[in-house]
């Protein structure tokens, strides 16, 4: 796939707590954004960047979202369907 940065649009992620620590965006990649993240001991800089996801065996690109210590595992297309509005092919 082709990405151009002119005809790409970022939107956080719709779904509670993961907008404020990731994006998506209209061409289906999800990036993680530069924040600090607590622990029982110490804080840590996430620099943030591209997340690679994964990819099922159907075909289907998945991505595994953290903030503090709450990890779920997300279908890219899902995503992108939600943040902009559109009807997912799952649905």
């Amino acid at each position: 796939m082709n990405y151009s940065g002119a005809n790409e649009k970022w939107l956080p992620v719709p779904v509670e707590p993961y907008g404020k620590a990731y994006e998506v965006s209209n061409l289906g990649r999800v990036r993680s954004l530069p924040r600090l993240a607590n622990s029982e001991y110490f804080i840590r800089h996430i620099h943030g960047g591209l997340m690679k996801g994964r990819e099922r065996k159907d075909g289907t690109k998945t991505v595994t979202l953290s903030v503090q210590r709450q990890r779920t595992k997300f279908v890219i297309a899902d995503l992108v369907a939600m943040a902009f509005g559109e009807v997912s092919a799952n649905a």
